[in-house]
């Protein structure tokens, strides 16, 4: 049983983004192999308006009739969870689409506790593994520790856990972060958890994923990349079970496409915390906090003084009503001050055609910012943060490619190794840093290069202009050859080509067309 809601009817419960998509890549994972392959026979999803408190209702009471011993029952629930604060043990709930707010004894939603009592049934009476997995908020409410307490022994509650094992998507009290870098739109619990089942979990490499193996990777992934937002996921269960079984060729595609991808900070959501909190400041904290978030969306970073994200930022940061998003507002701000930088490093891992290479006077005015902007970022993170090394050397990396000399430029980029050696742009960038005579040195630093991210057309493009301008226009024209060998269809590449012949007008082969 499968369900995810983001867009739940009653307008006074905030709207999720991606807690569909999440529920629909579980399921995807469950049609697959590694998933145990189920088919529409033993596979109930629901998704958005179809998962109401009586279709989820009817799926429950589908798995106590159809699960036997020695099947596995697993149910998977993204979307909101909350606490009933009117009562003094404060029960917690799932809410279905047709939840009212914050009046959850209406109906609509699902009681924890007699969501236990399906879990354990299907675990104790029907002998099933039980498998639960809940990306929501509070979802700590859901791990048992906190669900008939006084009323159960610890014989009982020994033997409600001896058959089930669940996984959590944050402790209690946490949210559950999503944002667009995960996946294009996921939540970061579901996209890893996922990507862990598939088989990137696997430590020791024996094809099957453990749940001891699923939450040191959930550890290891979610509570770094959402960071400084603090969400550790639970996993609660006898931690040598398996959960999946690997399928090696899905499991090298699937790492090779991770191999290529660079770090990114991004901005996340809090799923239901912002109105949340809103809900309890005055107008003009509000106002305060719509001046910020524009300002974030129009880049207006650090200046007019008074007006700027930063001013912004800092008198929300001074007001303690808005200190359960303080945490999310640093993230979000150190990740929209670093966005446009990102975006120009991509680029050049891709069509390589930025402003840098086309006018360098352009690539001066549309660089200018980035360094100071980078810094911030990085202040804002702190040196504890995962990608604090990676901001310090991307600002040294910009720093560098707006100094005029070759020993300025040389400092910037060696300072940009310093915090990141494996960053390609700089050692690519350093092949143009030498003279003729330090032949060595450039091949040196494009071959650095060109290890890193094999694929890649610009380190042999910067050292063919290197050699051209050494006068030796037989290994340029090597270079630019090799270049087209790693991506014919670069335009990068037939730039290059263009500009190389140009020069060289006398030797341009007749065949060259238009």
């Amino acid at each position: 049983m499968v369900v995810g809601i983001s867009d739940y009817q009653d307008a006074a419960i905030p709207d999720l983004r991606f807690a569909d998509r999440d529920a629909e890549a579980f399921a995807n994972f469950l049609r697959s192999p590694a998933g145990g392959a189920l088919d529409g026979d033993h596979l109930k999803v629901l998704t958005n308006d179809q998962a109401t408190l009586g279709q989820i209702a009817a799926a429950l009471d589908w798995l106590m009739e159809v699960a036997q011993e020695g099947d596995n029952a697993i149910i998977y629930f993204s979307g909101h969870g909350d606490v009933e604060n009117k009562r003094l043990s404060q029960p917690g709930y799932l809410l279905g689409w047709d939840a009212p707010a914050r009046n959850y004894m209406a109906g609509g939603a699902v009681n924890v506790r007699d969501f236990q009592d399906i879990v354990s049934t299907l675990s104790v009476t029907n002998k099933a593994r039980v498998v639960v997995i809940t990306d929501a908020c509070h979802s700590g409410k859901l791990s048992g520790s906190e669900i008939n307490g006084a009323q159960l022994t610890g014989q009982n509650l020994a033997r409600q856990f001896a058959n089930e094992v669940k996984i959590l998507s944050c402790q209690p009290n946490e949210y559950s972060i999503e944002g667009e870098q995960w996946g294009g739109g996921r939540g970061a619990f579901s996209y890893h958890l996922v990507d862990a089942l598939y088989g990137l979990a696997d430590q020791n490499n024996d094809l099957f994923v453990t749940l001891q193996e699923a939450g040191r990777y959930l550890e290891d992934h979610v509570t770094a990349e959402v960071a400084p937002v603090s969400q550790v996921p639970m996993v609660l269960g006898n931690r040598t079970e398996q959960l999946a079984s690997v399928d090696g060729k899905l499991l090298a595609d699937l790492r090779a496409g991770r191999t290529s991808q660079m770090q990114m900070l991004s901005p996340v959501e809090m799923r239901g915390m912002e109105d949340e909190v809103l809900a309890g400041v005055d107008t003009t904290v509000r106002e305060t906090y719509r001046l910020f978030k524009k300002a974030l969306k129009d880049k207006v970073f650090l200046e007019p003084a008074t007006a700027c994200a930063d001013a912004y930022y800092e008198r929300l940061m001074a007001e303690p009503k808005m200190a359960r998003l303080h945490s999310t507002m640093t993230r979000n701000y150190a990740a929209a001050l670093q966005d446009d930088a990102q975006q120009v490093m991509n680029i050049m891992l891709k069509s390589g055609l930025t402003s840098e290479i086309l006018s360098a006077a352009k690539a001066a005015h549309i660089y200018r910012n980035y360094p100071a902007h980078l810094d911030r970022a990085a202040e804002l993170l702190g040196s504890g943060h995962y990608m604090y090394a990676a901001l310090k050397a991307r600002r040294h990396y910009f720093e560098g490619t707006l100094q005029t000399t070759r020993s300025e430029k040389k400092q910037q980029f060696f300072q940009a190794l310093h915090w990141q050696a494996d960053m390609p742009h700089a050692y690519t960038a350093l092949i143009n840093s030498y003279p003729a005579e330090q032949a060595d040195s450039a091949e040196h630093y494009a071959s650095k290069a060109m290890q890193i991210v094999p694929a890649w057309v610009k380190p042999y493009i910067y050292l063919s202009v290197f050699y051209e301008y050494a006068k030796q226009p037989v290994k340029a024209e090597e270079l630019l050859n090799r270049a087209s060998q790693v991506d014919s269809g670069s335009i990068l590449v037939w730039y290059s080509k263009a500009l190389f012949y140009h020069s060289q007008k006398n030797t341009m082969p007749p065949s060259i067309g238009i």
